[in-house]
């Protein structure tokens, strides 16, 4: 009988870490990690500007905010940026589909004889870029529109939309919808346009009254009234405006149009 234990062969352990080492796999890991904090600082330290924008970098060591209107990398350094299109776009034509910086239902309007429709059209404006601060050190161009607005979707939303919305309704109140109808779209549009550009005219109403027909019955005094509209004009024959309210920070009127009206 045979006393002796027959020797059991050890197990060869095929496991990563047996085949591959645990130092190398902390050496690679230890690389990745490195690579990804480089790729990170990088980030923080150099970015790319898209050649449709303008940035307002501010520095993260001063707090001074300058304008990077090149498009392609820029040295960063840890600062923030925020990116304005050079031209803004306003959609108003109700497709939900379109390309545009913002899309917006119809502008509801109201025609000089109190009937209402649905305005349909775009409005394009050009942002001003990089422009020296004035003598009394007030920002102007795009910086002056980042310390008021923040970004460009309040400067959207609190300026150029209303602005657009406003001189709408000033165009379609310059006409009846009998005008419009007979083929007046084209003066609303540039009436729209040139008040955008310009600024909204100063007008005054003017109500004549027709003579009563004499084959009306004596016993109904109704008078046809018509109401128009004058702009009115200063002593050296120049038209009143209110100032443009897109003027004061330097953004300008690229195109204007208003495509049709959806009558009520």
């Amino acid at each position: 009988m045979d006393s002796e234990k027959k020797a059991v062969p050890a197990v060869k352990s095929d496991s990563f870490m047996s085949r591959f080492g645990r130092r190398n796999v902390i050496l690679v890991s230890s690389i990745v990690i490195v690579l990804a904090v480089i790729a990170t600082l990088t980030s923080q330290v150099i970015s790319w500007n898209e050649a449709d924008e303008r940035l307002v970098h501010q520095s993260a060591f001063t707090g001074n905010l300058t304008v990077i209107n090149q498009a392609g990398p820029y040295l960063k350094a840890f600062g923030t940026t925020s990116a304005y299109k050079k031209v803004i776009s306003i959609n108003f034509t109700g497709d939900a589909n379109a390309t545009a910086s913002a899309i917006v239902p119809l502008i509801p309007i109201r025609f000089l004889d109190t009937t209402t429709g649905g305005a349909r059209g775009v409005s394009r404006f050009r942002l001003p870029g990089n422009v020296p601060a004035a003598e009394s050190g007030a920002l102007r161009g795009l910086l002056k529109i980042h310390e008021e607005f923040g970004s460009q979707e309040t400067l959207i939303s609190n300026l150029l939309m209303r602005a657009t919305t406003e001189n709408v309704k000033a165009s379609a109140r310059m006409m009846s919808v009998e005008q419009h109808y007979s083929g007046g779209n084209g003066q609303l549009s540039q009436d729209f346009a040139d008040q955008l550009t310009n600024g909204i005219f100063v007008t005054e109403q003017i109500i004549s009254t027709g003579e009563r027909d004499k084959s009306d019955d004596l016993g109904n005094l109704s008078k046809q009234q018509r109401v128009t509209i004058n702009i009115k004009m200063d002593d050296e024959g120049n038209t009143l405006r209110n100032a443009p309210i897109l003027g004061a920070y330097g953004i300008t009127v690229v195109d204007a149009s208003i495509i049709d009206i959806d009558y009520e």
